[in-house]
């Protein structure tokens, strides 16, 4: 089962993200907008894992504990950078809570699965495939051009999500959620 971990966001953030991607100019390259319907934040990519593993899994991340926080949107941003642009992201402010909500579930899992090394909280836009060396200034200019808005959403709760790749895009099933501590 190819698994991840992540937060989920509102139904305002998917339209103010629909929005932002709808400024995007496709036409300066070869790109695939993510749909926003499916829209999350992923904490931590886990890959494939045994169907057989997936209890245990569930019962150590139900272990963690966190409380909840809010997260804002703030700018657009590029992944890995500006000079080599693979993603455009939505980049999103928190607190400590999300790193610190990051490094609980690196730790706990360790050594089952392998650390990540850095986290940004990012909500992606699309993905970059290829951008014409003559398109490049335009195209970096259109996402800078793009008006962003300072939005805010409740982190309650992450999910355990199974992903199935199909011809026609992801499709993401909730396996398990689970809930901030009060």
């Amino acid at each position: 089962m190819r698994l991840f971990i992540a937060l989920d966001t509102t139904s305002e953030i998917k339209e103010y993200a629909r929005r932002l991607q709808q400024g995007i100019n496709k036409n300066l390259g070869k790109l695939s907008l993510v749909n926003p319907e499916i829209m999350h934040l992923t904490l931590k990519f886990l890959g494939e894992v045994p169907e057989n593993k997936v209890e245990d899994l569930k019962k150590t991340l139900q272990e963690i504990e966190f409380p909840e926080f809010t997260l804002t949107t703030n700018e657009i941003g590029f992944f890995p950078n500006e000079k080599f642009v693979r993603v455009v992201v939505l980049k999103l402010d928190g607190c400590e809570e999300i790193k610190e909500l990051w490094r609980s579930i690196n730790n706990k899992l360790y050594p089952n699965f392998k650390k990540d090394k850095d986290f940004i909280a990012h909500l992606t836009l699309a993905r970059v495939k290829f951008i014409p060396a003559e398109n490049k200034q335009a195209f970096l200019q259109n996402i800078a051009s793009l008006q962003t808005e300072k939005l805010s959403f409740k982190a309650d709760k992450f999910k355990l999500y199974q992903s199935t790749l199909l011809p026609t895009g992801p499709i993401y099933n909730a396996l398990e959620h689970f809930n901030a501590k009060k």
